[in-house]
């Protein structure tokens, strides 16, 4: 692994984060990457090696004498046997459309539709 990390070209703009796939199929996952920026900015955003936005979630975040260390989650789609580069950048990203619709009793996905009681909450 050090000797194809050391092959890859990671420059570009915010840290690179290298994913691997050592599996026969493609994969999906959820990937989390930590980062330290000297300033105390702790909006980021991901994008993928095409330059495209990747929803992320932002888990933790530290801010101290140091900087501010974020903590973030993403899904990463690699391909079989191989990895691919993400990068995380400091500041506000593209907005994402939200996956959910909520109303005053339910909230609801492309796949599952939450309904509360109003009166109980459950």
């Amino acid at each position: 692994m050090t000797r194809i990390s050391s092959r890859i070209d990671t420059s570009g703009n915010g840290r690179p984060v290298v994913v691997y796939n050592t599996l026969s199929w493609e994969r999906t996952e959820v990937v989390e990457a930590e980062t330290t920026w000297i300033n105390h900015d702790d909006r980021v955003h991901v994008v993928d090696d095409a330059g495209e936005a990747v929803p992320c979630q932002i888990l933790h975040t530290n801010i101290s004498g140091r900087g501010t260390t974020i903590r973030v989650a993403f899904l990463a789609t690699i391909p079989a046997c191989g990895y691919r580069t993400y990068r995380v950048v400091q500041g506000a990203g593209p907005d994402q459309p939200c996956p959910f619709t909520a109303g005053q009793s339910f909230l609801e996905s492309d796949r599952f539709r939450l309904e509360f009681d109003a009166v109980s909450g459950y």
